[in-house]
């Protein structure tokens, strides 16, 4: 089914050659509750929080979260799979990606 969800990258300044680097992606939250709907600020920040609280980017020097960027996005959650961190009464979902990038691999069970 299409959600709507909040994908976080992290997206490093550029090198002086000023060829862009590839985003890494952090995770995807979904909010499933009703609170603050509409408040896209807010939910952006709230994405990215809860993400410090459960990637194990947080104390990444380079992928770190002062450089995490949130968008809203629609995504077929089937493609997703299992979330990893689920709060029904907190009112979200969180996926964190499972691949390598540049030689850094993303445990998701370290939290």
């Amino acid at each position: 089914m299409l959600i709507q969800a909040y994908r976080v990258e992290s997206r490093r300044m550029s090198p002086a050659d000023g060829i862009p680097l590839t985003p890494v992606s952090v995770g995807i939250v979904q909010f499933t509750g009703d609170s603050d709907e509409g408040k896209d600020g807010k939910r952006k920040k709230a994405a990215t929080e809860l993400l410090q609280n459960h990637s194990p980017l947080v104390f990444h020097l380079v992928y770190g979260p002062r450089t995490w960027h949130a968008e809203l996005v629609s995504v077929d959650d089937d493609s997703l799979g299992t979330p990893f961190f689920e709060d029904d009464a907190k009112g979200y979902r969180i996926w964190l990606p499972q691949s390598t990038h540049d030689g850094f691999l993303f445990y998701a069970a370290i939290v």
